[in-house]
């Protein structure tokens, strides 16, 4: 390397807030976001905007698609908030850029999602883009009324702001767009009323005489989650068949946009623990929908370590609380790989052990879990000479160890015990080369990011980076190749974001 490209590496050098070395970028500005991108639901606005900002001025064009990426549900990380602000800055700052993509964003996330817009440059694209899809809707409701059900109406009338709700905030939003559509209040209300009373939304069924009109089948992932004690105290026998008929593959259930961590979350309500109860028959939906999820882990002899030292107890108000994400993650990626490491995962903790799950129901094997020797440490290291030491003393081929490990953290990690003047990453590929092996490839996957820092740089070959809820980090393929640049582009350039530009 030259002396500039030592000098680069050498400023880039920081700590973890528990005083290992570590980098403060990756060294590209669209790489630092989306190593953290996923766990930002706590840091500020101004954190924010700050890296998307160092982002599309280095590339704009890669910048906008990461942009999309974050608000992806299905395929990306699914970040609401964060994609809001962005957006919203994106279209003040440089607002070409966010009207040639205003056609997207209900298609990687909601129609909702536009009304961040209003009170910008693009607020008249947006209005333009509701007006006409409106008048879609509305032409497709006369078709349905002249006895063809099949035509189409979109979400859009669900996702608007309602003009008589209790929020003050929400009604002031509906009144701003309804004059923007020259609508008075009642022309407004009536026209979302008449097309939300054919979409068949659950919300409207959740009567005791209209009950049994709710088609389960057709209700969505997010409401399935939201009503399902209620679809269960108001219409148990209905409900227990229908998820009775999922479970034996007669009927289908929708969870393809839920995260493992939301299905998780109603068992602990604090986000930290199981609490001590009875089994509870409501939460049957629960097991239902955790049992149908999508597997989106390929094949490969991975496994995760899981982190739940104390800072991933911490946690906005409102948020997910980052352990409950891990645990969640963990657990879904050794239900769902194939390999040699089915059903196990790693703890991080001083004296790290693999856990193979037990229990029969997701609460016994929550409880499993949380019986496992953590010690609320960020040991990374110590996970590294487990891994190694077993090998070592046991003789074992490179092809039966692992061949990628997922470390599911907030890279906070601890201070390295011996050269603490590299990091982990760099320590153990050298402990695993002077013993003869290969150190498994590591895809260090950010749940909650307190501080911009990442274990490892952009080019560092058998690394990746990733971060956020979701489980489509599982769904790729990682090996001595690969480096974190080369794991964004696949992602980014995928023909998923083809119709994201600058």
């Amino acid at each position: 390397m030259s002396f500039l490209d030592n000098l680069k590496e050498e400023a880039s050098f920081t700590e973890t807030l528990n005083g290992a070395k570590t980098h403060s970028t990756s060294g590209d500005a669209c790489l630092d976001l989306f190593a953290v991108a996923g766990g930002m639901r706590h840091r500020s606005y101004r954190d924010q905007i700050h890296l998307f900002d160092r982002a599309y001025i280095e590339n704009p064009e890669l910048a906008m698609k990461l942009l999309f990426y974050i608000r992806d549900i299905r395929e990306g990380l699914g970040e609401r908030e964060l994609f809001r602000n962005l957006i919203r800055h994106t279209a003040k700052t440089w607002p070409e850029s966010a009207r040639k993509n205003i056609s997207l964003i209900s298609e990687y996330g909601r129609f909702d999602d536009l009304m961040c817009l209003m009170g910008t440059p693009s607020e008249e694209a947006v209005v333009e883009l509701i007006r006409t899809q409106l008048n879609q809707d509305c032409e497709a409701l006369k078709k349905r009324k002249a006895g063809n059900i099949n035509a189409h109406i979109s979400l859009l009338a669900k996702w608007l702001p309602s003009i008589n709700t209790s929020s003050a905030r929400t009604r002031g939003q509906a009144k701003v767009l309804a004059s923007a559509l020259e609508m008075n209040a009642g022309q407004y209300r009536k026209l979302l009323s008449a097309l939300r009373a054919n979409i068949a939304l659950p919300e409207r069924y959740l009567t005791s005489k209209k009950r049994g009109k709710i088609n389960y089948e057709a209700v969505p992932a997010g409401a399935m989650l939201k009503y399902h004690k209620t679809f269960h105290q108001q219409d148990t026998e209905r409900f227990s068949a229908f998820l009775a008929d999922v479970n034996n593959g007669r009927k289908s259930i929708h969870c393809d946009t839920l995260y493992p961590y939301e299905i998780l979350r109603p068992l602990m309500p604090d986000g930290r623990s199981l609490p001590y109860r009875e089994p509870d028959s409501a939460n049957a939906a629960l097991e239902t929908l955790w049992k149908q999820q999508p597997s989106k882990v390929c094949e490969q002899n991975a496994i995760c370590v899981i982190d739940v030292s104390g800072s991933m107890y911490c946690h906005r108000y409102g948020t997910p609380m980052p352990a409950l994400i891990s645990q969640a993650l963990g657990l879904y990626h050794a239900e769902h790989c194939t390999g040699t490491f089915h059903n196990t995962f790693i703890t991080f903790s001083s004296n790290p052990e693999l856990v193979e799950i037990c229990g029969q129901t997701l609460e016994e094997k929550l409880r499993y879990i949380q019986s496992s020797s953590w010690e609320f440490s960020t040991n990374l290291e110590a996970v590294f000479d487990l891994i190694l030491r077993t090998a070592v003393n046991a003789g074992t081929p490179q092809e039966e160890m692992p061949s990628t490990l997922f470390i599911i953290s907030d890279m906070e990690f601890n201070g390295a015990v011996e050269n603490p003047d590299k990091t982990i990453y760099e320590n153990a590929k050298a402990a695993f080369e002077a013993k003869g092996y290969q150190l498994p490839a590591v895809v260090f996957h950010n749940v909650s990011s307190w501080q911009m820092q990442t274990p490892v740089r952009a080019h560092t070959k058998g690394t990746a980076l990733a971060s956020g809820t979701g489980t489509n980090s599982f769904n790729y393929k990682f090996d001595g190749n690969i480096t974190p640049m080369d794991h964004m582009l696949r992602v980014l350039n995928s023909p998923r974001y083809a119709a994201v530009h600058a």
